[in-house]
């Protein structure tokens, strides 16, 4: 009998997964888009703009969804809701000038000409052109 509840313990004791490993498991990399946002599970989250490019580690805590770089935690989202498809960082663009944003204008692929001078004729001129009665 007394072995039966050593064998419980152990079994039990095994059944509950490392923290730390469960951590890791769950922790999903993801890269920054140009925009300053991050995919996880189909909702973009918002993080510091200086991380464009750069590969940050989504985990999900509870109701809130944290993001880390280089084991820094940077941002602390609530959980989105059903149907959002953005979750802000407040003060994510302060500091950040309209100008330094704006895409460089491209040269126009094409060219509006005027319209073109036509001579205004009476038909009997064309009718001496054609060499014949145009009635």
């Amino acid at each position: 009998m007394f072995l039966i509840h050593i064998i419980i313990a152990i079994v039990n004791d095994m059944a509950k997964p490392d923290p730390v490993l469960y951590r890791a498991l769950l922790t999903v990399r993801s890269k920054v888009y140009r925009d300053g946002y991050v995919a996880y599970d189909g909702i973009r989250y918002s993080v510091p703009r200086i991380l464009c490019g750069q590969v940050v580690e989504i985990r999900q805590e509870g109701l809130a969804i944290e993001i880390f770089h280089n084991g820094e935690l940077l941002a602390r989202h609530p959980q989105a809701l059903p149907g959002q498809r953005l979750c802000h960082l407040v003060g994510q663009w302060t500091g950040l000038a309209a100008s330094s944003v704006t895409k460089r204008l491209r040269e126009p692929f094409a060219q509006q000409i005027t319209e073109p001078a036509v001579a205004v004729r009476s038909l009997s001129e064309y009718e001496l052109l054609a060499g014949g009665d145009c009635s």
